[in-house]
């Protein structure tokens, strides 16, 4: 993890998961792959941008480019600590 001149940023090794916070827009996370090289890693830096954007009222932007998968386990997780009000066992589709 790191800090940018946008302010807080934080990544895992192998680029499974990427977060920052984007002053006066957003707060911006890529999540290519639910199979990262290490989970313990994933979670750690997922809960550091779980910190890192407590702290401000901006909207969270979840970005899945070309994500192929990996651990339905996983995905729960990133979406119940980014999204701690919600259900997460709630299956809704809309059209």
């Amino acid at each position: 993890a790191g800090t940018g001149s946008s302010g807080f940023e934080a990544y895992t090794s192998d680029g499974a998961l990427y977060c920052r916070v984007v002053e006066g827009f957003a707060d911006y996370v890529a999540v290519p792959t639910f199979s990262p090289d290490s989970v313990d890693e994933f979670l750690d830096v997922l809960l550091q941008c779980a910190d890192a954007f407590d702290g401000n009222a901006l909207p969270v932007v979840l970005d899945v480019p070309l994500n192929g998968g990996g651990y339905l386990a996983l995905a729960a997780a990133t979406f119940m600590v980014l999204s701690p009000y919600a259900d997460a066992r709630a299956m809704v589709a809309v059209r």
